[in-house]
């Protein structure tokens, strides 16, 4: 039987730069990705960890992103 994993977008795998309140020095900050353009502009990031952890999980499960967004 397949396993289904759902999980909340916005602030839990994916942040806005504003929602990332990074207060480490640039240099051990982590590495992002941006996954989400609005209007031209990049606008949702996630991280490199959190990208290799997904496409892992995605190998052994199904995925589904949830999200409240309108």
């Amino acid at each position: 039987m397949p396993v289904l994993v759902a999980s909340d977008l916005d602030r839990t795998l994916i942040y806005s730069a504003a929602a990332l309140g990074l207060t480490v020095p640039d240099a051990e900050a982590p590495r992002l990705l941006c996954v989400e353009v609005y209007e031209g502009r990049p606008l949702s990031y996630l991280t490199e960890t959190a990208a290799r952890l997904l496409a892992e999980l995605a190998g052994t499960a199904v995925f589904v992103p949830t999200t409240t967004r309108t």
